[in-house]
């Protein structure tokens, strides 16, 4: 499947927060006194040389990337705190100018970010690479939130709370739950609900209505072997990860009103992902579970659309599973990378029932270009669900809809998303600053009387 591969082999294995603090072994994070790093990088650290060489075929491609920012960050001003943004702004010129691919690009993104998540000290910021000698010291709970010196650590320590521990502790254990799968399964943690014989689980009839909660969802979806793998603590939140985008959007409709998009005479069913990344890319099969939700459903066509997706590509079919292949049901996936406003132009425009914009933080970047996309959005009442990683990114986004005039279905700033994802993530321009993908939901249709 072309869009598929062109969107997922992009980087195959994403670098888990907690390898870049070198507490652990990378591969099988165990966690010693003693490591040894790897002597290119240096950011790395195993607990053997079998572990080491277990993982350079991962390692290889970022070892790369890692050693050319040590020596921009040894020959320049420049700190961890704003490599990122410096060299981003490098690396998405040399791609405009052709000098690099997607590929390439993201492989650079995630070495940047890599080095971010690296050990910093809790109260003045120095990073731990290159000051090793300093007298570090952690929290001895959760094994993060580090301080370079024992003064900082009792001026920092108060801060650290319990909420913020158990936090750390969560990413921390989902982490050593997915790398135990990749090295038990030699393949990465993804759960889609199937039946006895390992199919898609088919409803046997069309739902009237979508689930509340994601207790719900597995309780009905699952079967019995997977609810016993679910009272594994960092099962479900692991499950989570990919499910999100799928059952955010079902969640959407229900809140813009189910039987406008889901009913015994729909056959079909055409979703448009606006602005989307490699986010959106990574989790293309998990679309087939609307096609397991909903039996009357036949064709499901999802629509990549934003400038950052790698190429424009006719709708191609995904493979899917054998259940719905016996049942002809297919999954097509497009992509454009256009702007919506400029894809709208196009003669390839087709009105969507729905469209969805994850994590968009439009409110922040590329307003205006968000702006143009929405005004023509409203303008032809099409239903949208967007998310925010945290309610004050959902209160920027529902500034920018209210002053187009959207008429907000979830109100003035959105609504807390029960179908987020429930793995934490570590924002990197705060301390102890976490985020969960599609966190805030927000729906809307059209625009409020008296607006054109």
């Amino acid at each position: 499947m072309n869009v598929q591969n062109s969107m997922t082999s992009r980087v195959q294995v994403d670098f888990p927060y907690i390898a870049a603090l070198q507490t652990m072994c990378a591969f099988c994070y165990k966690e010693l006194p003693t490591l040894k790093k790897c002597s290119q990088c240096r950011r790395l650290s195993y607990c053997s040389r079998e572990c080491q060489k277990a993982h350079w075929k991962t390692h290889r491609s970022m070892c790369k990337e890692l050693v050319h920012c040590n020596k921009a960050l040894e020959q320049s001003w420049i700190n961890d705190e704003n490599i990122y943004f410096s060299e981003m702004r490098t690396n998405e010129m040399m791609r405009s100018m052709g000098k690099i691919n997607d590929v390439e690009l993201e492989r650079k993104r995630l070495a940047l970010v890599f080095i971010r998540h690296g050990i910093h000290c809790s109260a003045c910021g120095i990073a731990r690479f290159g000051n090793e000698k300093r007298e570090w010291k952690s929290c001895t709970r959760c094994k993060h939130s580090w301080c370079c010196s024992s003064d900082h650590w009792n001026q920092y320590n108060p801060k650290h709370s319990k909420e913020i521990c158990d936090t750390y502790m969560q990413l921390s254990g989902i982490a050593r739950f997915k790398q135990d799968h990749l090295v038990n399964q030699n393949e990465e943690f993804e759960f889609m609900p199937k039946d006895r014989n390992g199919c898609g689980l088919m409803n046997s009839k069309t739902p009237t209505s979508f689930f509340s909660t994601w207790t719900h969802y597995f309780q009905a979806r699952c079967h019995e072997h997977d609810i016993l793998n679910m009272h594994h603590p960092y099962f479900f939140p692991s499950a989570t990860e990919k499910l999100s985008q799928v059952c955010t959007t079902l969640y959407g409709m229900q809140l813009l009103g189910w039987k406008n998009f889901i009913h015994k005479k729909k056959s079909e069913l055409v979703i448009h992902i606006v602005g989307a990344t490699i986010y959106e890319g990574k989790e293309l099969i998990t679309w087939e579970e609307i096609m397991h939700l909903c039996p009357n459903l036949i064709k499901l066509t999802v629509y990549l659309i934003g400038p950052q997706t790698s190429q424009q590509q006719a709708p191609d079919a995904l493979d899917n599973c054998p259940t719905c292949q016996a049942m002809r049901k297919v999954v097509l996936v497009a992509s454009e990378n256009l702007t919506y406003h400029e894809y709208m132009e196009t003669e390839r425009w087709i009105r969507p029932d729905i469209i969805v914009a994850f994590n968009t933080g439009m409110y922040d970047e590329y307003t205006n270009l968000w702006k143009e996309s929405l005004t023509r959005i409203l303008a032809r009442e099409i239903p949208c669900v967007f998310t925010s990683y945290n309610a004050d990114e959902s209160q920027g986004d529902n500034r920018v809809l209210q002053e187009l005039g959207a008429k907000l279905v979830t109100g003035p700033n959105g609504v807390l998303n029960p179908f987020r994802d429930m793995d934490p993530k570590v924002e990197f321009t705060g301390k102890d600053t976490f985020y969960h993908n599609n966190f805030y939901l927000t729906c809307f249709q059209g625009l409020e009387k008296g607006k054109k």
